[in-house]
């Protein structure tokens, strides 16, 4: 006996949920071929609605931004800058020289964006430069410890 169906994110795949709490998964556009499809249309003639797609929010979602002082303390925290440097960072925007190093390797098209970008109060996740910088001052780091980089910083 089916007790709820709902749409699923992929179009017109939906989840059959039975009494027994098995979920079944199928398409509901194609014909009532099989038996579970004649379950699901017979449930909906006899008056079953199919509930709409409903996402789950992501219960730790990326933060989209981070102050410099949040980036600034989490770089000190995790030992990528010394304490100086990171008061440097937040107070003025003042590359440290590691990360200062980092901007100097760029095209020289690209420096100057660069710097600006650094001394800003705010640093996007979707920040090109933020990410090298991340992933350069942590070898091997991947997007989702850019990810946890975030999270931590914007507890701060």
């Amino acid at each position: 006996m089916i007790t709820t169906v709902a749409y699923t994110s992929l179009g017109s795949t939906v989840a059959i949920t039975m009494a027994d709490g098995a979920v079944w998964f199928d398409d509901a556009d194609l014909p009532p071929d099989t038996d579970l499809r004649r379950r699901l249309a017979a449930w909906v003639a006899n008056g079953g609605t199919i509930a709409p797609f409903a996402p789950v929010a992501d219960p730790d979602p990326v933060p989209a931004s981070i102050s410099r002082r949040q980036c600034a303390e989490q770089m000190y925290v995790e030992g990528l800058i010394s304490i100086d440097e990171a008061i440097g960072m937040a107070g003025a925007g003042t590359p440290p020289p590691t990360i200062a190093a980092i901007i100097d390797a760029l095209p020289e098209a690209e420096r100057g964006l660069a710097r600006i970008r650094f001394a800003a109060g705010t640093y996007e996740r979707s920040n090109a430069l933020l990410v090298a910088i991340v992933s350069a001052l942590r070898p091997g780091a991947t997007a989702t410890d850019v990810d946890a980089f975030f999270r931590a910083a914007a507890a701060r």
